[in-house]
């Protein structure tokens, strides 16, 4: 790898680094004011049952931080290099493809058993929140153990192909599920296809475009392109859940989300030699 390329790619970990770490900060405060604040006042009601309302707000407050921290270990745990940089890096990567996944399963396992959720008290809470965790953690530590065993030749887990297929593979399948829920008729089709067809398509492209010095390979040139997109996206919607409880104009989150992901793009793409 040329000097350059090297430093590219050492700008581009410190960059993904910041900006994971911000994201997870910013799901933390999200999960505490959507989550933590309303059912945690439940809890001082004498008319509720305490009991259930303990059950709810730990089992969304799990389901909204734990996939990403233990991706993120399981991230830094299949790392062999001395290098703290490549560990904090992949943990962060695989907390990406963690959002993902979990806003994923969760959507299929609701399909599935959300029926049985009036037959069963409390069923309800296990399928959404602690079978979705079980299934990711499943196919992350598949992805973690795979990356442990072969990782000699690669700088990071971005360059590793199971990695890639997890996370470019969930991020189409999670468009498809968007699509396939929504509301069809002939005057929504064209704003539909623009939203989660022309501009997530249009995004990845420019993403690749702007990281293309920092990945050696196109397979990884276009996985960092899914990250870059996938931290604007969780920038906009982590901050419209928490704009959501301020007031209802949700405008601000999507400029939000656009600007985290210029300034990424921004950041990783400068020229240096």
């Amino acid at each position: 790898m040329k000097k350059t390329q090297k430093n590219n790619s050492l700008v581009f970990k410190k960059v993904t680094i910041i900006f994971g770490y911000s994201i997870f900060a910013l799901i933390l405060i999200g999960a505490i004011i959507s989550t933590v604040v309303p059912l945690g006042g439940l809890l001082f009601n004498p008319v509720v049952k305490h009991f259930n309302v303990a059950m709810m707000l730990i089992s969304f407050a799990s389901a909204a931080i734990l996939p990403s921290l233990l991706s993120y270990v399981l991230g830094d745990r299949a790392t062999h290099s001395k290098n703290k940089l490549t560990h904090h890096y992949n943990g962060v990567l695989f907390g990406i493809a963690a959002y993902w996944l979990a806003s994923f399963i969760t959507g299929y396992f609701w399909i599935f058993f959300g029926p049985l959720s009036g037959m069963f008290p409390g069923f309800e809470v296990i399928v959404v929140n602690i079978l979705p965790i079980v299934a990711l953690l499943i196919v992350m530590m598949f992805v973690a153990v795979s990356y442990a065993r072969n990782q000699k030749n690669k700088d990071s887990v971005m360059e590793h192909r199971p990695y890639q297929v997890v996370l470019i593979g969930v991020f189409i399948a999670s468009l498809i599920a968007i699509i396939a829920g929504q509301f069809f008729d002939p005057s929504t089709i064209g704003l539909i296809a623009t939203l989660f067809v022309i501009v997530p398509v249009g995004m990845v492209a420019i993403s690749y475009r702007a990281v293309a010095r920092t990945q050696p390979t196109r397979s990884a040139r276009l996985t960092a392109a899914v990250v870059a997109v996938t931290i604007g996206f969780i920038a906009a919607t982590v901050t419209g859940q928490i704009i959501s409880y301020l007031t209802y104009n949700t405008f601000a989150a999507i400029l939000i989300g656009a600007g985290t992901w210029i300034a990424y793009l921004y950041l990783v793409s400068r020229r240096r030699k």
